[in-house]
């Protein structure tokens, strides 16, 4: 099975004083819409910031995927993660529970 992954850069890191910070993470969203398709919708992994631990796939702490429109939703202080600048690298992988390094 090939392995696909999305390297998407959540957002820039700002100084948390910086004006671009506050509408950086006005505009951050904890919606992804995916590149491509996946093969197996039970086996899409998600990291952030190359962290191997993965974000859980959880309706409540992590992200859930809809495959109506191919999008990925981050839930609860996962999103927050995003929302804050706190993450700035998500990566997506289809078929191999690792991160895209870099």
């Amino acid at each position: 099975m090939a392995t696909t992954a999305a390297k998407r850069a959540a957002r820039p890191r700002a100084s948390p004083a910086s004006p671009a910070t506050t509408i950086a993470g006005a505009v951050a969203s904890c919606k992804f819409l995916l590149d491509s398709v996946p093969d197996d919708p039970n086996k899409i992994f998600v990291f952030f910031d190359d962290d191997p631990a993965g974000v859980p796939r959880d309706p409540n702490n992590g992200w859930t995927y809809d495959p109506v429109t191919n999008t990925i939703t981050f839930h609860g202080p996962a999103c927050d993660a995003i929302k804050s600048l706190t993450v700035t690298d998500v990566d997506v992988v289809f078929g191999c529970n690792v991160p895209v390094p870099g």
